[in-house]
C-alpha cells in the first residue's frame, strides 16, 4: 500500500490535506518542508530515509507549466520556477512518497549590469556607461536613467546622472551604479591616445523629405582603439534649406536636393552625402514577420518603409509599437522585443496610417548549450571582432544569444569584451597574450580563447577592386589586411586613402570616393610599406530618382492635364531622362495616361500617375474631379388639372457620363406661379388653366419643362 501525503485540488487552488509537509512520511522526510521560489531561479530540496539521503529517490511535478524539478542523485533535487502559482513537487521511494508545495513567485532583480565591462578612452573625452538590471527569470531591461552613479576616483573620471563618464586626467579609476539595492563597477582607464582619424556612418544616406536619420561618429585613435564620439563632434550642413542636422548627428530631410553633413573635431572632419526626396509612404514591412523565441529573450524589429518612388527606407525610430498581450511580449519604443512567458501574441508596428504585424510565439525552452564562434578568434592589438552566441534549447531549437548573454574576459588587460547595447559580444584587442572569453544565458556558459597577436601586415586588398562608377556617385572602398600568420583584419579606417586624381575623385580618410569627373583614376590604401589598389572608371552622372510634376494634380473628368518628368541625377543636376520615360496609371478607369505624359480624366478618383525608367520610378497623385453639364426635368411636357398635382424629377448629367437624381437640391421655379406653382421637392399644383415653364436650377446649369392645366 503507497503511503503519501495528500492533496486536494478544487477550482484552481490548491489545498494541501491529511499529514502537514513538514511531518515525515513513512520514514521520509522533505526539507525545506515547503518552497518558495522565485520566477526563473532554482532553489534545493532534499529527501532523507530514516535520517540517510535518499539517493534512489524518483522526484516528479504535478504541473510542469508551473515548476519543473531534477534528480541531483545525491537525496537532493534542484526546483526551477517556470510560471507564477502552486505545484507539488513529490520524492517517492518505493511505496512511499512525501510532497511538498512549491510556490513560484514573480521575477526578483538578482544583479545589475555595467557596460561596457573594462572600458578604457582618451583623455579630453567622454564615454557613455549603461546599466541593465538583470531578473530572475532571465529578462533584462536597460535602466541607465534610474540607476545612482558614483565616481569613486573624482581626480581621474567623474560620471553623471546619466552615467556618462569624463576623463579628468591620465590613470585609472572606478565607477559604480546602484539600482534598487543592486550595486556593479567598472574600472575605467583614461590613456594619453591622440586622435587620428574619424568616420561617419552611414556614409551615405537616401532620405525622404520629412523623415530623419541618425549618423553615428566613430573615432580612431593613435593606440588603434575606436570610439563613439557622435555627441563629441560639431555637426554641420552644407545646405540647411536641404537637410539640417543637430548636435547629436539627427539628420532631418527638409527639401527634395542633396546636403554634405560634416562632423568636426580637433581638426579631423568626416562626411555623410545625404540625398532627399520627396514622395509618400505607400506601405511599411515589418521584419521578421513571424518569430519563435525563447521566454527571457530579446530581439530588435525592423521596420522599413516603401515610398511612391519606389525607395525603401528604415521608419523603426518612426514606429508606435503594440504588443496584444504584454504578459507575454513587451517592447520598447525602438522596437526591442522582449519574451516574458510562454504564450502567443500579435506585435503590431504603425507607422503613420500603414501598419504590419508579428506573429509571435514565445516557447517555455530552456537553453541547454552555447556555442561561440569564431571558436578560436585572433586579432592583432587594438583591432576589433564581433563575437556571436548561439544557444541550443530543449525543444530542439537553436537561437541566437549575443545579445542576450552576459560576456565578460577573464584578462582585460589583453582583451575586453562589450556588454552595451548594440555592441554585445564585440571583442576589442589590448594587448599581447590571451584571454578566456565568455558568455553566459542563465546558468549555462560557453568560453573560447582569444589571441592577441603582434603579426606584420603583408598584403591589404581593396574592395572593390576595380568599379565603374557614374559621376556625382560615392562610393565606401573597404581595406583588408592579411598579416604574416596568415590572419585577415578590417583595415579601412587604419590605412592612408589615396587617389591618383583628387579632380576626378576624391577619397576621405574613411575611404568613402566621390566622383568628381569623368575618366580613370587609382584608389591607393597605405598602411607602411604595404599598399593595396583598385582601377576606378567614373563615367557619365546617373539617374537617381525621377519627381514627377504637377503633384498632387487635379483635372475634370475628360479634361486632360500635361504630366512632366524631370530627372535628378548623381551630379546633383536636373533635366530631362534620356530615353525619356515610360508613364502608367494605376487606374485607367479613372484616368489614362499617354506616353507623352498627357493624362486624360475618366471618373471620378484618385490615381497614381508612374513614370518609369530602368529601376527608378517617380509618381504623382491624380485626383478626377467630375463637373454638372446639363439637367434633364422630366415628365418633360405633361398636363395637371386645376388643384390637380404632378411631381418633378431633376437629373443631373456629368462630364464623366454618369447621372444623379438632383430633385432635392435643385432649385423650383414656374414661369407663371398663379397658374402653376411648385415647392421646394418639385411638386407642382394646377391653379389656373393655362401653359407655364418649370425650371430646375443647380448652380450656372438649369433645365425646364412644359406643364399645361386645364379644366
Amino acid at each position: 500500500m503507497r503511503i503519501s501525503a495528500s492533496l486536494v485540488v478544487a477550482a484552481s487552488a490548491v489545498v494541501f490535506l491529511a499529514c502537514p509537509p513538514s511531518v515525515s512520511v513513512g520514514g521520509l522526510a522533505a526539507s525545506p518542508s515547503s518552497l518558495t521560489v522565485d520566477l526563473g531561479a532554482t532553489k534545493t530540496i532534499a529527501v532523507t530515509n530514516n535520517g540517510s539521503p535518499a539517493t534512489t529517490a524518483t522526484w516528479s511535478t504535478a504541473d510542469a507549466a508551473i515548476a519543473t524539478v531534477a534528480t541531483n542523485g545525491d537525496g537532493t533535487a534542484t526546483v526551477r520556477g517556470v510560471a507564477q502559482g502552486l505545484t507539488i513537487v513529490t520524492a517517492s521511494l518505493g511505496e512511499r512518497e512525501i510532497n511538498v508545495p512549491v510556490t513560484v513567485g514573480p521575477a526578483v532583480l538578482t544583479r545589475i549590469e555595467l557596460s561596457p565591462g573594462s572600458p578604457s578612452f582618451a583623455l579630453g573625452t567622454r564615454l557613455q556607461l549603461r546599466a541593465t538590471a538583470v531578473s530572475s527569470d532571465g529578462t533584462k531591461r536597460d535602466v541607465t536613467a534610474e540607476t545612482t552613479w558614483r565616481a569613486l576616483d573624482v581626480n581621474i573620471v567623474t560620471v553623471a546622472a546619466n552615467g556618462e563618464a569624463t576623463s579628468v586626467a591620465l590613470g585609472a579609476g572606478t565607477i559604480s551604479g546602484n539600482y534598487q539595492g543592486r550595486t556593479a563597477s567598472v574600472r575605467v582607464v583614461i590613456t594619453n591616445a591622440t586622435l587620428s582619424a574619424l568616420t561617419v556612418s552611414p556614409a551615405t544616406v537616401d532620405l525622404i523629405t520629412g523623415t530623419t536619420r541618425q549618423l553615428t561618429v566613430t573615432g580612431r585613435f593613435s593606440d588603434g582603439t575606436e570610439q563613439n564620439l557622435t555627441s563629441q563632434v560639431s555637426w554641420t550642413s552644407s545646405a540647411p534649406t536641404v537637410a539640417t542636422v543637430d548636435s547629436l548627428g539627427l539628420v532631418r530631410a527638409v527639401t527634395m536636393g542633396t546636403a554634405t553633413i560634416t562632423a568636426a573635431r580637433g581638426g579631423f572632419t568626416a562626411t555623410s552625402i545625404v540625398t532627399t526626396t520627396t514622395a509618400t509612404l505607400t506601405s511599411i514591412e515589418l521584419t521578421p514577420t513571424t518569430l519563435t523565441i525563447a521566454r527571457g529573450l530579446t530581439r530588435q524589429l525592423v521596420v522599413n518603409g516603401r515610398y511612391s518612388n519606389g525607395l525603401t527606407q528604415p521608419v523603426t525610430s518612426m514606429t508606435t509599437w503594440a504588443s496584444s498581450s504584454a504578459s507575454v511580449a513587451t517592447l520598447s519604443s525602438a522596437g526591442l522585443l522582449t519574451a516574458v512567458a510562454p504564450g502567443t501574441a500579435t506585435i503590431t508596428a504603425t507607422v503613420g496610417t500603414f501598419s504590419a504585424n508579428l506573429a509571435l510565439t514565445v516557447s517555455d525552452a530552456e537553453v541547454t548549450s552555447i556555442v561561440i564562434t569564431p571558436a578560436a578568434p585572433s586579432l592583432g592589438i587594438g583591432r576589433t571582432l564581433q563575437l556571436v552566441a548561439t544557444g541550443s534549447f530543449t525543444d530542439g531549437t537553436t537561437q541566437p544569444v549575443t545579445d542576450d548573454a552576459t560576456w565578460s574576459s577573464a584578462t582585460p588587460a589583453n582583451a575586453t569584451i562589450s556588454n552595451a547595447t548594440g555592441t554585445h559580444g564585440l571583442l576589442t584587442a589590448v594587448a599581447l597574450g590571451t584571454s578566456e572569453i565568455s558568455a553566459t544565458v542563465g546558468a549555462i556558459s560557453a568560453r573560447v580563447t582569444v589571441t592577441i597577436t603582434a603579426a606584420e601586415l603583408a598584403t591589404i586588398t581593396v574592395t572593390p577592386s576595380t568599379l565603374t562608377l557614374g559621376k556625382g556617385l560615392t562610393q565606401q572602398f573597404t581595406a583588408t589586411g592579411t598579416y604574416t600568420d596568415s590572419s585577415m583584419q578590417a583595415l579601412t579606417d587604419g590605412v592612408l586613402w589615396s587617389s591618383s586624381d583628387g579632380a576626378m575623385l576624391n577619397i576621405t580618410d574613411a575611404g568613402l570616393a566621390t566622383a568628381l569627373g569623368e575618366g580613370d583614376v587609382v584608389v591607393t590604401a597605405t598602411s607602411g610599406t604595404v599598399s593595396g589598389v583598385s582601377n576606378v572608371t567614373v563615367g557619365p552622372p546617373e539617374l537617381i530618382s525621377i519627381a514627377v510634376t504637377p503633384n498632387p494634380a487635379t483635372v475634370g473628368a475628360t479634361q486632360t492635364l500635361q504630366f512632366i518628368a524631370t530627372g535628378m541625377f548623381s551630379d546633383a543636376t536636373t533635366g530631362e531622362v534620356d530615353g525619356g520615360v515610360t508613364w502608367s496609371s494605376s487606374d485607367a478607369g479613372v484616368a489614362t495616361i499617354s506616353p507623352s505624359g498627357l493624362a486624360t480624366g475618366v471618373k471620378a478618383g484618385e490615381t497614381n500617375i508612374t513614370a518609369t525608367h530602368g529601376a527608378v520610378q517617380g509618381g504623382a497623385v491624380l485626383t478626377v474631379t467630375r463637373t454638372l453639364t446639363s439637367i434633364t426635368v422630366t415628365p418633360a411636357v405633361t398636363t395637371v388639372g386645376i388643384a390637380g398635382t404632378r411631381q418633378f424629377t431633376a437629373t443631373g448629367n456629368y462630364s464623366d457620363a454618369s447621372t444623379e437624381d438632383l430633385t432635392s437640391q435643385v432649385t423650383w421655379e414656374s414661369s407663371a406661379a398663379a397658374t402653376a406653382s411648385i415647392d421646394g421637392a418639385g411638386l407642382a399644383t394646377g391653379h389656373a388653366v393655362g401653359v407655364v415653364t418649370i425650371t430646375a436650377t443647380l448652380g450656372a446649369e438649369s433645365g425646364s419643362a412644359l406643364l399645361t392645366v386645364s379644366l
